[in-house]
């Protein structure tokens, strides 16, 4: 079975590969193009899922359908509901802590990734 951390990178690698495109489109003085756009947040919403699926199964956690369908496209909303409601009372506000944290490094690693990349083409 797939561990949960171990997509929890994939995430990580998304989110640096998204950040990338978005420095050096913005190093050319450009927009992003809407289907690359689309694209990368069908990508990042299907790893979030994947994270999701194998987290519930690790539990296990029987998922409902509107759940799923929020996961991929109200991540930051779905993902502390569902880890409120998946975890027995004396861990959930430990979950809730952990997903913070690393939300607060998704948008790092975001910054930090399209920041240096247009940076280093714009300096080049």
């Amino acid at each position: 079975m797939v561990r949960p951390r171990l997509v929890l990178v994939l995430l990580f690698i998304g989110v640096a590969v998204s950040g990338a495109f978005d420095g050096y489109h913005l190093a050319r003085n450009e927009a992003t193009p809407a289907p690359l756009n689309l694209a990368l947040t069908f990508m990042l919403g299907a790893i979030s899922f994947a994270w999701y699926y194998f987290d519930a199964a690790q539990i296990p956690y029987r998922r409902s359908k509107l759940l799923d369908v929020a996961v991929i496209f109200l991540a930051p909303i779905a993902v502390p509901f569902y880890l409120i409601r998946s975890r027995p009372s004396g861990s959930r506000l430990k979950a809730f802590g952990l997903f913070l944290g690393v939300f607060v490094l998704l948008l790092a690693t975001a910054i930090a990734t399209t920041t240096l990349v247009s940076y280093v083409l714009v300096s080049a």
